[in-house]
């Protein structure tokens, strides 16, 4: 792989999913995605490499983004991949700091301020 950046969008949503996945393709991200936590952790330990930035949305079946982050820092394989949280939830920052989380992006996305951040944090992540 070149120097195009990996990034995992974990989100529930469907139409979501979806729309990030193609919006950082469009943008030269190579993307996977999950629709929960538990599946994340299953993308994220059989990735080779591992992504540079993980999408993590907080509120999701299965296995939510908190729990999915909590398993993430307990293995050593993948707990340096940062996290960027999103959420509806008001108590976002909150959440954020709690998980270690390296950036918040509050829901509904603003698309300009999503690829702004992603941008700047994954160029940081270099």
């Amino acid at each position: 792989m070149n120097n195009q950046k990996k990034i995992l969008v974990v989100e529930d949503d469907p139409g979501i999913r979806e729309t990030l996945v193609e919006l950082l393709q469009a943008e030269g991200y190579f993307v996977a995605a999950a629709s929960d936590g538990l599946e994340a952790l299953k993308v994220l330990r059989g990735e080779s490499p591992k992504p540079h930035l993980i999408l993590l949305d907080i509120m999701m079946p299965v296995m939510d983004g908190l729990n999915f982050r909590q398993e993430q820092l307990k293995d050593p394989t993948i707990n340096d991949v940062p996290v960027i949280v999103m959420s509806a939830d008001q108590k976002i920052m909150e959440k954020k700091d709690k998980i270690g989380a390296v950036g918040f992006l509050k829901k509904p996305l603003d698309l300009d301020f999503f690829l702004a951040t992603i941008k700047k944090i994954s160029s940081s992540e270099a």
